[in-house]
């Protein structure tokens, strides 16, 4: 029987609907996003979710604006996928990678141990959080000798549009460099 696991990035408020890194790109892979999560609930796959979640003083904010502020509406995971959840498969990350939380670490550590046959990753923002997070986690399960397939789905990762920050360059940017690694993207 297969084993599957999926980790969702950064399907925050701030990044789909609100706030000053909310972008459309995002939010149109919503329905895709939904979709596989309904999809990995019912097969009783685990389902863990990436939740941007700054300090007020994170130096994040000099390189982007003010954004996702812990425990504000803009950190929340979007309605659409929240229900879905457990609650304590919401992990809060406080910078653009989610593998320097140590909690995630220990899913992936029991994920090994599940004997997870592949890990699949969709979210935002593609060249940044997702494109962080995959390389660590491929990293980590070569260094850990798990023979885990990592896949990207391409449909549901998008990142956003900026005057320096042209979306559809920066997809797939991120999406050949993780091909390169071995990751797979579907």
């Amino acid at each position: 029987m297969e084993k599957k696991a999926l980790f969702i990035v950064d399907m925050v408020n701030g990044f789909v609907y609100d706030g000053p890194m909310s972008s459309p790109n995002v939010a149109a892979i919503v329905p895709y996003v939904v979709e596989l999560t309904k999809q990995f609930r019912k097969r009783k796959y685990p389902v863990y979710a990436f939740a941007d979640a700054h300090k007020p003083d994170s130096l994040e904010f000099a390189v982007y604006p003010e954004h996702c502020l812990a425990g504000s509406h803009e950190s929340e995971v979007i309605p659409e996928i929240l229900p879905l959840l457990h609650k304590a498969n919401v992990i809060y990350k406080s910078t653009t990678n989610a593998w320097h939380e140590i909690y995630t670490r220990l899913v992936v550590d029991q994920m090994i141990e599940d004997e997870i046959q592949e890990i699949h990753v969709v979210g935002c923002c593609t060249d940044i959080c997702v494109l962080q997070f995959v390389l660590n986690l491929q990293t980590y399960l070569h260094d850990k000798g798990a023979k885990i397939a990592v896949k990207v789905i391409h449909e549901a990762v998008a990142t956003y549009d900026a005057p320096d920050h042209d979306a559809k360059t920066y997809q797939q940017m991120a999406l050949n460099i993780m091909k390169n690694t071995g990751v797979e993207i579907l």
